[in-house]
């Protein structure tokens, strides 16, 4: 079952734009509305000008000119430096708009500058400790919806992966390799990669992700390199109860994440993974989805902290 956040009357008025082009977007908007407002960017982009900045800059002055910006306490953007300089170009209360970073910052000098312009006006939030300092900007956690737990009794696979190849396709093998050694029952979906069959892997709905985490009895994370904040590999973790195995070195400084729960591998210690899947597995505590919630989220944008 899918859904435990309940419709709230949230004590302020959110606005959120992001971005809506795959399924895993469109899950977290669907409950994203039960706390905000959310439009996602491709509409905002939507017009005749055949310019999509220009349309852009179009579409938020309309809004702009109904008053639709007025009644919103936060407005926060998803990733997307060229709406909230839109944003701050034409609606009055500035301090109202928050830059919220779900991405990795990986930017040119031409990207730097407007970041600088953007802090100079109101306030850049990352879920990602290194970042926050670089570029000094606030820092939030990363976020899930709430969601019931599965029993982990119905696991058919000890270790799941899925993702992109982003250079980890070497670490990958040899994590698969060390697998079958030890007889862990692994699915590993790396999109746009060869499968044993010779076909490419093609990416997989969301919905398809939830099934083969219902099924497993731990998600296997790889971050990118430099990258110290949660990945929502993670967050999957925690709301359904799986064990996580990653190569994030910081991760028992966060909260809920302990030798029980999470294995930290590299490659001196790919050995310990059989174990550490065979060891009694008790649980993310009920607090831990609350506090990684949308709900907390959002709340945690008044605090300025972890």
């Amino acid at each position: 079952m899918i859904g435990k956040e309940e419709n709230v009357a949230f004590p302020t008025k959110n606005l959120i734009i992001k971005n809506d082009y795959d399924e895993f977007e469109l899950f977290v908007s669907e409950y994203f509305t039960r706390f905000a407002d959310v439009i996602a960017t491709s509409e905002l982009c939507k017009g005749n000008s055949g310019n999509a900045k220009k349309q852009l800059y179009a579409n938020i002055r309309k809004l702009n000119r109904k008053h639709y910006f007025d009644k919103y306490d936060k407005i926060i953007v998803f990733d997307n430096m060229t709406a909230v300089i839109a944003l701050l170009a034409t609606i009055r209360h500035k301090d109202r708009i928050i830059l919220w970073f779900w991405n990795i910052m990986r930017f040119s000098p031409k990207d730097y500058l407007k970041l600088k312009l953007i802090k100079y006006f109101c306030a850049a939030w990352t879920f990602d400790f290194a970042d926050a300092k670089k570029y000094r900007i606030n820092l939030n956690t990363q976020f899930y919806p709430l969601i019931a737990c599965s029993d982990i009794s119905e696991a058919t696979t000890d270790l799941f992966f899925v993702g992109l190849n982003k250079g980890r396709k070497p670490l990958l093998d040899c994590i698969e390799k060390v697998c079958q050694y030890s007889n862990i029952r692994c699915s590993f979906v790396v999109v746009g990669e060869k499968k044993s069959d010779g076909s490419i892997q093609q990416p997989i709905n969301y919905s398809q992700v939830l099934d083969h985490i219902k099924h497993t009895k731990a998600i296997l994370e790889i971050c990118q390199e430099g990258q110290t904040g949660l990945t929502v590999r993670a967050m999957e973790a925690i709301y359904f109860n799986r064990k996580l195995i990653t190569n994030n070195d910081t991760i028992y400084s966060k909260k809920y994440f302990n030798e029980n729960n999470t294995l930290i591998i590299d490659e001196s210690n790919y050995d310990k993974i059989a174990d550490f899947l065979q060891q009694p597995f008790y649980g993310f505590p009920d607090e831990a989805r609350k506090y990684y919630s949308i709900e907390s989220w959002l709340e945690r944008f008044d605090t300025k902290s972890e």
